[in-house]
C-alpha cells in the first residue's frame, strides 16, 4: 500500500525492509534483539497485514485500491507485531495475521497495557486488547468474525 510512497515498489521482497527497522518504523516499546546478521530488518515490533500490503505485485499479494475498498475503519493495515521470541517462522515479526492462520503465535504484541495499537485502514489509530481483535465481528459480508478485520475484500 505505501511501497510506492517509499520508493518500494520495483524491489525484490527481502530489499523492501531496508530501513524499515528505525525511525517510524520502531515501535518504542520494541525491546527485541534479534540476530544483526541475518534478521536485522525484522527489527521493528510493527507488522503489517498480510492482506492488505506487500511489496510487489504478485499473484498471492495482490495491491489494492484503496478507494475501492469498504469498511475502511474496520480493516488492519499496521499493528504491534507479536512479542514473543520465535525460533522459526520469524516472518511473523513483520506481519499480523488472521488467527486462523496461525494457532500458536499471538496476532499482536501485548506490550501497551495489555493491548496493541492498531493502524486501521481510514487512517486512525487505536489501542485493541488482543481478544477484541480475536474474536472479531459479526458480519453480513460472509466472512467468519474472527477474520473480519483482517480481510480487505468485504
Amino acid at each position: 500500500m505505501l511501497a510506492v510512497y517509499l520508493g518500494f515498489q520495483n524491489v525484490p521482497f527481502s530489499s523492501a525492509f531496508t530501513g524499515m527497522n528505525k525511525g517510524v518504523f520502531r515501535c518504542p516499546g520494541w525491546t527485541k534483539i534479534l540476530n544483526p546478521t541475518t534478521n536485522w530488518y525484522m527489527e521493528g515490533g510493527y507488522g503489517w497485514s498480510d492482506t492488505i500490503g506487500a511489496s510487489q505485485d504478485s499473484a498471492n499479494y495482490k495491491r489494492q485500491n484503496i478507494s475501492q475498498l469498504k469498511e475502511q475503519s474496520e480493516t488492519i493495515v499496521i499493528a504491534d507485531s507479536t512479542d514473543i521470541e520465535l525460533t522459526s517462522d520469524q516472518w511473523k515479526y513483520l506481519s499480523v495475521t488472521p488467527p486462523s492462520w496461525s494457532a500458536t503465535t499471538p496476532l499482536f504484541g501485548n506490550r501497551h497495557n495489555n493491548g496493541a495499537n492498531i493502524l486501521w485502514l481510514d487512517g486512525h489509530v487505536k489501542l485493541h486488547k488482543f481478544s477484541e481483535i480475536a474474536t472479531g465481528k459479526s458480519n453480513s459480508y460472509g466472512i467468519a468474525a474472527s477474520e473480519y478485520y483482517f480481510k480487505v475484500k468485504k
